[in-house]
């Protein structure tokens, strides 16, 4: 009977670790860690997935059972593992964020804001509506399965309880770069077709001194600017779907530099 008792609290134990891992990882993730969806639906996903991935772990973490401090740092521990790979996928919407705002500034829609439920703040038009298409691009090429599959196979890289050397996350900030590229990437054409219309405007304004150019630029930035955006549709869908592929890669790189300050 203690036998069973010890192995059962073992068990329960290696669930909470699993939960706090998945929990970690949906404050960040795409899709599954909206801020539409509710506390309580998040935390019940992430616990009917702890308890389909706590079988497969096996095995009780590392620490003293009822150990109390080793069992509270454990816990913190997974928590930033989870974190860490929530915010490597959340680095694809950073990177939807970045062109929505360069355009839109381009665009003249700087005023023009609405509330961003899962930013909680305010956030240009143009920037949540590219932030939904990539969420439904998201979807559709099946990244909340990548991302899921990327925490069950974590474990057998970071066993739970594993003890973490913070410094093993610096290479977080080596993916900030990709982050400001990727964005520069898909505004390329709306951003190069709005330069292009400012020194048409430029010309015309030299040519017809009496045109009021400030009349004219705004409603042509709008239209060549939408125009531009419908065209450059392809290239935003194209450039999540690579992030996407691209997100098994820096996942490996972390779990590889966490795993290697495990201990």
């Amino acid at each position: 009977m203690d036998a069973l008792v010890a192995l059962t609290a073992a068990h329960l134990e290696t669930f909470v670790l699993v939960f706090c891992r998945l929990g970690g990882m949906m404050v960040w993730a795409p899709v599954l860690g909206h801020r539409s969806i509710p506390v309580p639906h998040r935390a019940g996903l992430a616990a009917l997935l702890g308890l389909l991935i706590t079988p497969v772990v096996g095995g009780a973490p590392r620490g003293s059972a009822g150990d109390a401090v080793a069992l509270v740092g454990a816990v913190a521990g997974e928590a930033l593992v989870g974190l860490a790979i929530g915010f490597v996928a959340h680095l694809i919407v950073a990177a939807v964020h970045v062109a929505g705002e360069m355009a839109g500034m381009q665009m003249g829609l700087g005023l023009a804001s609405v509330f961003d439920p899962a930013a909680g703040e305010q956030t240009q038009v143009l920037t949540r509506l590219l932030e939904i298409v990539a969420l439904l691009t998201f979807l559709a090429v099946n990244g909340h399965h990548l991302l899921i599959r990327a925490v069950a196979a974590s474990f057998s890289r970071i066993g739970p309880g594993a003890a973490l050397d913070p410094a093993a996350a610096g290479g977080l900030g080596a993916l900030g770069g990709k982050v400001f590229r990727s964005g520069l990437e898909m505004a390329a054409p709306v951003v190069g077709l709005l330069m292009a219309l400012n020194v048409a405007l430029a010309l015309l304004s030299r040519a017809v001194p009496q045109m009021n150019v400030f009349f004219v630029a705004l409603p042509a930035s709008v239209a060549v600017g939408l125009l531009g955006l419908v065209d450059s549709m392809p290239v935003l869908g194209h450039v999540v779907t690579r992030l996407v592929g691209e997100m098994a890669g820096d996942l490996d790189l972390l779990f590889r530099g966490v795993s290697h300050g495990a201990r």
